[in-house]
């Protein structure tokens, strides 16, 4: 059984072990998102390590991987790690706030009005409550937990969410919110099987099958800026079964920085030398 070590955005320097189900083993590795169950949500966090030992006896399953490629490698997360210590701030947030803000995926409560009527019996509904079912009923489409909070400018009601939705007197799920940046993706080119043989091909077709023979699959965007605008040319190459095309997902960056594991820096000081100094 394959486990991750994983950092989650709070205030704490603890990480946590999630098990990898067999339909993840060959996506799971450093550097990836995974979308992981903690406490009462579902939540993104950062793999930092693979292991097959465990010191725990139980553990929960990892529910998605979210990237297609690692976002930082191990050199990068080393550099991390100093940081996480050298400024005493624990590496899930480090990690929030390094990373691109808006990808992340989580969970939040989703409180609607209930869809059957029903008296609230012998359930006590203390002011709090009351408030409670009032701000949902003025939505009857539902509203998140955390704009009820807001409203309230209360934050501990989960106990009483959970004893309104057990007296049917609201409904309650755990929607998850999709990330504020869409992920990009990019169409990769590359030759099949059937380019070893060539027929007859134009200038541009030869062009094209040349760039991908040096360079391997391509993405079209790079293609574009060598050989001109290739979008026909591609479909007809397709057409003739000589090119496949696919959509990958790429990380989105402001510029055009090194790959991940290649950071710059090498030579870290220790924290407490700078406050020597």
């Amino acid at each position: 059984m394959m486990f991750a070590r994983i950092a989650i955005n709070i205030p704490s320097d603890n990480t946590f072990l999630y098990a990898v189900p067999d339909h993840f083993r060959n996506t799971a590795c450093v550097g990836k998102r995974a979308l992981v169950p903690f406490g009462r949500r579902r939540t993104t966090g950062y793999i930092l390590e693979l292991t097959n030992v465990v010191d725990i006896e139980e553990t929960k399953d990892i529910i998605d991987i979210l990237d297609h490629d690692p976002l930082f490698g191990t050199e990068d997360l080393r550099f991390y790690r100093w940081m996480s210590e050298y400024y005493m701030h624990p590496l899930g947030k480090c990690l929030k706030t390094i990373l691109p803000s808006g990808i992340d995926t989580e969970s939040n409560m989703w409180l609607s009005p209930a869809k059957v009527s029903n008296d609230a019996g012998e359930i006590r509904l203390t002011p709090v409550r009351k408030k409670i079912i009032q701000i949902i009923g003025r939505h009857p489409l539902g509203l998140s937990l955390k704009k009820v909070q807001k409203e309230l400018d209360k934050n501990n009601i989960y106990d009483d969410i959970k004893i309104l939705q057990r007296a049917q007197l609201i409904d309650a799920e755990d929607r998850i919110k999709k990330p504020d940046i869409k992920k990009k993706q990019c169409k990769i080119v590359s030759l099949t099987s059937e380019a070893s043989s060539l027929p007859t091909l134009t200038e541009k077709q030869n062009a094209i099958v040349d760039t991908l023979r040096r360079r391997g699959p391509t993405p079209a965007v790079v293609l574009n800026k060598t050989c001109g605008n290739v979008s026909s040319t591609i479909r007809t190459l397709e057409k003739k079964g000589l090119v496949e095309t696919a959509l990958r997902e790429v990380f989105r960056s402001p510029d055009n920085g090194p790959p991940p594991g290649t950071s710059h820096r090498r030579n870290y000081p220790d924290r407490r030398a700078a406050r020597r100094t």
